[in-house]
Formats: structure tokens, sequence, C-alpha cells
């Protein structure tokens, strides 16, 4: 791209949208496209006096891009434009109110899960210490659910038992769908 250069307006077909300029320097003729003239508020005319920027293309033709009509006004802001930047606003205000909505979800389900970890301590089972019960459990290598008996029982060995495969979500709550779910 080179700096910005000034013609006149020889040709123009309106129905195809293109036509040819005759810089003010130089006797070849620049090729133009209506979509060079984005921000025009009317199309171009024979004889007008445009600025443009001049591309040279692969084939080394002339080509103006980014012109401009000497005199006439750009467009105002569209509405498509005023458009375009409401819904981004609305889009953004949408994001925003389903990561609050998400995070209070995960709020909520953490204040849920500290909940039932404190029924079950309620319930006689403190963290480390041996359940109150007349019945004593020993570490005998069971590590799964569907291996224990009760609640109470899991409880036991995730608090005092290695390698427990019981609190798949780690709240310190065993066995949630089998026995110890709310």
């Amino acid at each position: 791209m080179e700096n910005l250069v000034k013609g006149k307006l020889q040709r123009w077909d309106d129905e195809k949208g293109f036509g040819f300029i005759l810089p003010e320097v130089g006797s070849k003729l620049v090729f133009m496209h209506v979509s060079a003239m984005k921000n025009s508020s009317r199309r171009p005319k024979v004889g007008d006096i445009v600025s443009y920027e001049l591309f040279t293309t692969r084939d080394g033709k002339l080509r103006a891009i980014n012109a401009r009509i000497e005199g006439v006004t750009l467009k105002n802001r569209s509405k498509s434009s005023w458009k375009k930047t409401f819904l981004m606003l609305l889009k953004t205000a949408i994001y925003i109110g389903l990561a609050v909505i998400f995070v209070k979800m995960l709020l909520n389900n953490f204040d849920h899960r500290k909940q039932e970890a404190i029924a079950i301590d309620d319930m006689g089972f403190q963290t480390g210490a041996k359940p109150k019960s007349n019945n004593t459990y020993s570490c005998d290598g069971r590590i799964h659910c569907s291996q224990m008996k009760s609640c109470e029982e899991a409880v036991f060995f995730l608090r005092n038992c290695p390698n427990t495969q019981m609190d798949g979500n780690n709240d310190g709550v065993p066995c949630e769908r089998q026995l110890c779910g709310r």
C-alpha cells in the first residue's frame, strides 16, 4: 500500500459496481470497486474527485482501496453497527449471568457436601477417631464400598485404613451413593 492518491472518476458502471479513476499524476487508469467506498454516504458518479490508497495486484494491475469521494460526508455509524454493539453487550451480560449462576451452584454444592460431612461426624464419626460403636473394625484389606456393610464401617475404613477407594470426590464422606448418601 502506498500513500493517499487523488484522481477523477472517468467511468462508472453503477449496475456492476465498478469503474476507473484517472489519477492526477500519471495516465494509467486505476480500477475501483464499490466495496472500496464502504463508508461513503452515496455511490460514486463520473466526474467525482476520489482520494484512495493505491494497491498493486499480483498481476501488476492498479486498484483503488479505502476510497473516499471528496466533499461527500462519510456515513454516520450505521444502525447495524449499533445493533452489533448491543448484541455484543447482551451476549456478555448473558455469559456473566451464567457464570454467576454456575459459581453459586458450585458454592451451594460445596456447602451441601460440608453439611453432609458434619452430619456424619455428628453420628459419632470424628476425623481420625474410631467410631462410637460396640463393633470394632480392623483394616483387613477391603477398599471398596461394595465390600462394606454399613456407613459406619465405611467411615472407619476411610479414616483409618490405607489405600481406600470410597471417596471419589474427596469430601470426607465415603460411599455416598450406596451407604452414606442423603
